[in-house]
């Protein structure tokens, strides 16, 4: 969890420019996880779970 995003679930868009920077283009809070490969390695209700747990964590700061 990177604590400086105040968010339990993200994803940022990157594109590389010609002199091999990367430049952040999108911040989202509610990506789609379905077809990244995460539904093969955990359930939808652990995945629930365990961003629920995030989202506790990031009000108690």
């Amino acid at each position: 969890m990177n604590l400086s995003i105040r968010a339990p679930l993200y994803a940022i868009d990157f594109v590389e420019n010609e002199n091999d920077l990367w430049y952040a283009i999108d911040y989202n809070i509610a990506p789609q996880i379905k077809g990244t490969g995460v539904e093969t390695l955990i359930t939808a209700s652990e995945a629930a779970m365990l961003i629920k747990q995030s989202s506790c964590k990031l009000k108690e700061r």
